[in-house]
């Protein structure tokens, strides 16, 4: 009879299960084409690489602290703080609404949670056993989408913006206790995903070219030269014109304090090679000891005096001696320093 009685109770389960699946919303996806578009030898690249010059992303959270009520779910208050941390930690801004609009490619994160089936907690003692005996999982889930977001300009219609979703990732669970807990972790984890894409996008960025301080570049990752007279023929005094640019990178390292800075200082090759290595030397100590006076911390900035062993050109009039005679400053975490092969500190 005992027996009976389980078979009967398992079958009612997978009754109610199968009733609510066929109540359940149908969702339909376009079928992918049989004969794919011939694109030639074009070069499709990784996702991250949309993630290049990012300053800033707003976290729309909207979604997060509502979706939930119905089922009585809710995450933790603590997400918030720990999200702005990781964004900020990454050196991007942590922007609001109005700022995001106001920030190129106006970047946004979209955060899309979904909660289905009553919690467990609900059933009681026999139901549960119920469910156990029968090997029925829970009859809950979770689940969570990231979409990021940028605008872009249609090369065929340059006063078009669109918005276009150029990162995204996502989790699930079936279960049905923790939910707002498991929420939590997922958003956190795909934040570091999200992060870790922007690290790699930032890795090998180029760097801009500097000639005033309007120039200098707010986001942290991102490195400059500058190929002005930073220093008169043989001298290693920095020009004063120079100053007021080397004063906006302090207020840079400021907001970036998870950053330190490679001074990278290269000569022509008009004078003797060992010559200009003490040159340059000399010359990246004169900006460490520069930024130090201006309030930026000892240990954050690291020289890499190259002399004339770098060069970006190989002509020999005076502007081919101006390039190759430049400064350049390459930020970097400092888990990444142990393989920038610095000779000098």
């Amino acid at each position: 009879m005992r027996l009976l009685s389980a078979v009967k109770t398992c079958f009612l389960f997978a009754s109610v299960l199968i009733a609510t699946g066929a109540n359940a919303e149908n969702r339909h996806y376009p079928l992918p084409s049989s004969e794919p578009l011939e694109v030639g030898a074009e070069d499709f690249r990784e996702r991250y690489l949309t993630l290049r010059k990012l300053e800033g992303v707003y976290l729309d959270f909207t979604a997060i602290r509502t979706a939930g009520k119905d089922v009585g779910v809710s995450v933790p208050k603590t997400l918030y703080k720990q999200a702005q941390q990781k964004i900020e930690a990454a050196g991007l801004l942590y922007l609001s609404e109005d700022e995001m609009l106001l920030t190129p490619g106006q970047p946004i994160m979209n955060l899309w949670p979904s909660y289905t089936g009553e919690a467990r907690a609900k059933l009681t003692t026999e139901e549960n056993d119920a469910y156990g005996a029968c090997n029925i999982p829970d009859s809950c889930s979770a689940s969570l989408w990231v979409g990021f977001e940028q605008s872009a300009t249609l090369l065929r219609q340059p006063e078009n913006q669109y918005k276009l979703s150029t990162w995204g990732g996502g989790d699930e669970v079936n279960q049905c206790q923790g939910r707002g807990e498991w929420m939590a972790n997922a958003v956190l984890k795909q934040l570091d995903n999200f992060i870790a894409d922007y690290r790699k996008a930032q890795r090998d960025l180029d760097p801009v070219v500097v000639a005033s301080t309007n120039d200098v570049p707010q986001h942290c990752s991102q490195s400059w030269v500058t190929h002005l007279n930073v220093f008169a023929t043989d001298e290693t005094k920095i020009n004063q014109n120079i100053k007021p640019i080397l004063d906006k990178l302090t207020d840079v390292a400021a907001r970036c304090n998870t950053y330190s800075y490679i001074i990278e200082t290269h000569a022509d090759q008009r004078a003797e090679a060992d010559y200009n290595r003490l040159l340059t030397e000399a010359r990246a100590r004169s900006i460490k000891d520069y930024l130090i006076s201006k309030g930026t911390e000892y240990h954050r900035i690291r020289m890499r005096p190259l002399g004339e062993s770098a060069p970006i050109s190989t002509g020999t009039t005076a502007a081919d001696h101006a390039k190759n005679r430049r400064v350049v400053i390459i930020p970097m975490k400092q888990e990444d320093l142990a393989n920038a092969q610095l000779e000098f500190d």
